[in-house]
């Protein structure tokens, strides 16, 4: 890393900034994260999109099919990380030095070229190898970084060229990289010339870790994609970050090393490895996100305010306010109680079959077929024949939906589930002491409550089908003793974890959790069809097809 070579990066970085800020159609996203003051020794990787894999004749099937992904911007270490930077790490943190770390996250190999807590002598500047998914993990949060996703790696290593095969072009030679023994072990980092975004060695050398789970199939359900990331159970990168010591099952590799043939070294091939394995063949780099502006908090918005709001399509506004949520007909709704509440947006109808199918058939890893058994009770959409509803039902509410489905589709609709606050907030209709949506008696309404979306009367919020048809999941965990704890409280939900860490950890959720359903269903005798009428169901269950959902979403600023 002489002058010479820092001079080369930085220039290079200059121009990849500048093409970004003539990128037109492109301008808004890229030319924030330019006004970013980048972090030393990254360099800018900018936002765009890019086709991922590869389908030439040296393709394995693991890199197809081809697909569009989309990413914002992002920083990416220069450099391989080193044998000095990762000391300091391990000076810093004794748990990951060489005679301390514990077995679990190596598999006796870890630091093996090192004497001690001493890297070989006059390889300050050499990739760091020897080390564990796990190790790379910890250094990169200790820096305030991590390792990049698999796309990231890819998009980066591309840098900026379409359709080549490797980080330079299409031809490869001794001169462009150090692999397939020509050296014969790892050179210091920046020794070869850097790709179009100024990255060195992002090809041979050693292998890179990435964040990503292997899956050879992952492809096939990412798509047209934004920020795919392969986790368990399709769980958001956040939660891989907190429990990254926790995963046993085998990272992605990506870029070969100075042990391998050419065919390694392209962009597109894809490996997996045991992420305790410690070998002189990988090591790591990192990425950042670009820094977000702070955001003033802000109040929340008063009923007037927030009728200004466009209303999605399908939705409706429920104002905020407050109401007596329980009544005494109800066992464990006995404990009348006041509840404040946000406005939110609540979908009119509930989920029918069609948008069910649309949701399924861009996420093949919820279809009948490829579901994960822990997410169902091997009922899963069982009046489906394989991705197809049943002829004459596209309008009908789908059934046979977990919980966990239900969470995955109204997050992918960029929704979420209501709480079981908002659910009876809403389902009251501004009607306060009454048994349905309708008023008294319950049995009113049951006469209405048929199959096909839009039969029942609307309410006075504008929503259809509280109850009847089918039950209706709810976000929350089923606490029977919930209302005694949730008196006079704002937004309430049950479970102990804050609707935020729900969202993006609710495959996490033990599939014999018991979820809230609300709203009875059109198999209930009359007198359950009350909205105040609580049951509940394991997040894994179908509930003999009695199930269904509606979304809801929060009004944002």
């Amino acid at each position: 890393m002489n002058n010479r070579t820092r001079l080369f990066c930085f220039l290079t970085l200059i121009l990849c900034l500048s093409a970004t800020a003539m990128n037109g159609g492109q301008a808004v996203a890229e030319e924030a994260a330019t006004e970013t003051p980048t972090p030393d020794s990254m360099v800018l990787i900018p936002a765009g999109q890019f086709q991922m894999g590869s389908d030439n004749a040296a393709a394995d099937d693991d890199e197809q099919p081809v697909h569009t992904v989309y990413l914002d911007a992002f920083y990416m270490d220069v450099y391989e990380v080193t044998n000095a930077q990762f000391k300091a790490f391990v000076d810093a943190n004794p748990q990951w030095q060489k005679d301390r770390i514990d077995a679990r996250f190596h598999d006796g190999d870890y630091l093996r070229d090192w004497d001690g807590n001493d890297y070989p002598s006059g390889k300050a500047d050499y990739p760091v190898t020897f080390v564990s998914w796990y190790a790379a993990m910890a250094y990169a949060a200790w820096v305030g970084k991590r390792l990049p996703t698999e796309a990231e790696w890819e998009y980066a290593a591309r840098g900026g060229l379409a359709g080549q095969t490797y980080p330079w072009g299409n031809t490869i030679s001794a001169a462009d990289v150090n692999y397939d023994r020509h050296v014969g072990n790892p050179t210091a980092v920046g020794n070869y010339p850097p790709n179009g975004y100024g990255l060195y060695d992002i090809a041979g050398n050693v292998w890179e870790w990435c964040l990503d789970k292997y899956d050879a199939d992952f492809y096939r359900a990412t798509l047209n994609r934004r920020h795919p990331v392969s986790v368990s159970g399709g769980r958001p990168l956040a939660w891989l970050l907190e429990n990254f010591k926790h995963l046993r099952e085998e990272r992605v590799l990506r870029g070969g090393s100075w042990n391998n043939f050419a065919q390694f070294l392209r962009v597109a091939n894809r490996n997996g490895f045991t992420p305790t394995n410690a070998i002189d063949r990988v090591g790591f780099r990192c990425v950042r996100e670009t820094v977000t502006p702070a955001v003033e908090p802000v109040e929340p918005a008063e009923e007037e305010a927030a009728t200004e709001m466009p209303t999605p399509e399908g939705m409706v506004l429920i104002p905020a306010g407050q109401f007596q949520m329980g009544d005494i007909w109800v066992d464990d709704g006995e404990s009348g109680h006041t509840i404040h509440l946000d406005a939110f947006f609540m979908d009119v109808y509930k989920i029918t079959n069609a948008q069910f199918k649309v949701f399924v058939d861009a996420n093949p890893q919820w279809q009948k077929d490829r579901i994960e058994d822990r997410f169902h009770d091997g009922n899963y959409l069982r009046q489906w024949r394989g991705n197809t509803y049943p002829e004459g039902e596209a309008n009908h509410p789908v059934r046979y939906v977990s919980w966990y489905a239900a969470m995955a589709y109204a997050r992918w609709a960029g929704k979420r589930l209501p709480t079981e606050a908002e659910w009876e907030y809403a389902a009251r209709g501004k009607l306060a002491e009454k048994e349905s949506p309708w008023g008294n008696p319950v049995l009113v309404g049951c006469e209405l409550c048929m199959a096909l979306v839009g039969d029942s009367p609307v309410n006075a919020y504008g929503v259809r089908h509280m109850v009847g048809s089918v039950s209706e999941w709810c976000l929350d965990e089923y606490d029977a003793d919930f209302y005694a704890a949730s008196q006079n409280s704002r937004n309430p939900i049950a479970g102990g974890q804050t609707l935020q860490w729900l969202l993006e950890n609710f495959t996490s959720i033990l599939p014999n959790s018991s979820r809230v359903l609300r709203g009875g269903s059109r198999f209930y005798p009359p007198q359950y069809l009350s909205v105040t009428f609580r049951r509940y169901a394991t997040s894994s269950s179908t509930f003999g097809g009695y199930t269904g959902f509606r979304c809801a979403r929060a009004v944002t600023p």
